[in-house]
């Protein structure tokens, strides 16, 4: 009743290349996967976390137990549903607990679900992005796994690579995943037993433990965590995915340009900007980006950067100056593009040494530029 095999079939049509735009206006449209997707986000509201969740052990066992079945079945557009905010945060508490009544039932379902996202990105996704929103990013830290870690680093195709990049922007960008009570949460959730409401899931140790990774936030909050875990994640999408060089280039180009404009520039006017150079629209996150964080992102570019030079790539014939194939080259012609823009800043004010520093570095580019097209002419 849950998942009518309609919806099932039709997800399996559309997994392949879940990131284009029509496919995914086409499923909005669809009925019968309104409906189904209604009944689900009800069914996990109301019963699993309404009377599951927040309830005993036995009732929790439970709760594992009905989506275990649901599994087999599951498409990756649910996992946002299924995967909610108190079910992670019950995953994490009876994980981080090694001598709860149910770590054994917890561990048993992420060792399914780990199976489930078995070749298919999409799903691996899905469940990565779950995790790591509902646990503000440390779900591996919180439950002593590995499990994030491995999820990111199995990814198969350029479509997986490109729509966990997509994921992981708006992530960065989208601040409404921060639940109001996060300030004030517990990683444990109430007390129960297996009878009565007098024994905990927790104990002293698993309490210690979100308190030390609280502490180990300081006074930039958990946002800041989750954001940080993103900026280290965009560089990882190129190291283990086996692409062609053509496919890395393109993903490469998306992460540097998105590592430039978090970490480099500021919107003076909103938190949107469209370029008609680029026929780009870029975003800003409404919060203002902590310095330490646009460091990271600072950081990470330069890594991208001296990395892409050891990769020997063969000169392509074409016009080199609209469609640089050199990472270095498109960073540079990207850089210059968006600072001439109006309602865009750069995040810290240059002297008059960078200034010149800089102007030095485009015109020394420019030229070079034109040398290796001359080149590719003459060959």
């Amino acid at each position: 009743m849950l998942l009518p095999e309609a919806v099932v079939q039709s997800e399996d049509v559309v997994s392949v290349s879940s990131s284009s735009k029509k496919q995914k206006r086409n499923r909005k449209s669809n009925p019968v996967e309104e409906e189904a997707t209604n009944n689900i986000r009800n069914f996990c509201e109301v019963f699993m976390e309404g009377d599951l969740l927040s309830s005993t052990h036995v009732r929790k066992h439970l709760a594992f137990d009905i989506l275990l079945l649901l599994l087999p079945k599951l498409p990756a557009s649910f996992i946002q549903h299924v995967l909610s905010l108190k079910f992670v945060q019950c995953l994490m508490d009876i994980l981080s607990t090694k001598d709860s009544w149910l770590h054994k039932v917890a561990t048993h379902f992420l060792v399914e679900l780990m199976d489930w996202v078995k070749d298919d990105d999409t799903k691996r996704v899905a469940v990565t992005m779950a995790l790591q929103k509902h646990s503000e990013g440390k779900f591996d830290n919180i439950t002593r796994t590995k499990t994030v870690k491995v999820l990111a680093a199995e990814l198969e195709t350029e479509d997986g690579c490109t729509l966990y990049l997509q994921n992981l922007m708006n992530l960065f960008v989208d601040e409404q995943h921060v639940p109001e009570e996060s300030s004030n949460m517990k990683w444990s959730l109430e007390p129960c037993s297996l009878n009565s409401d007098q024994s905990q899931t927790t104990d002293d140790n698993s309490d210690n433990g979100s308190n030390e990774e609280k502490d180990s936030v300081g006074t930039t909050g958990n946002s800041d965590v989750l954001k940080s875990w993103v900026i280290e994640s965009l560089p990882g999408i190129l190291k283990h995915a086996k692409l062609s060089p053509e496919a890395k280039l393109r993903l490469q180009k998306q992460i540097l340009k998105f590592l430039a404009v978090q970490g480099l520039f500021l919107a003076s006017l909103g938190t949107e900007v469209t370029s008609f150079e680029l026929q780009e629209k870029f975003k800003w996150p409404k919060t203002a980006t902590p310095a330490a964080l646009c460091q990271m992102c600072i950081e990470q570019l330069q890594l991208l950067l001296s990395n892409s030079q050891k990769i020997e790539k063969p000169l392509s014939k074409g016009n080199a100056l609209e469609q640089p194939d050199d990472p270095v080259s498109y960073f540079m012609k990207f850089l210059s593009t968006l600072q001439n823009i109006p309602s865009v800043s750069l995040f810290r004010s240059l002297n008059e040494a960078d200034e010149k520093a800089f102007k030095e570095l485009q015109e020394t580019e420019s030229k070079l530029l034109k040398e290796v097209s001359f080149l590719l002419v003459l060959l």
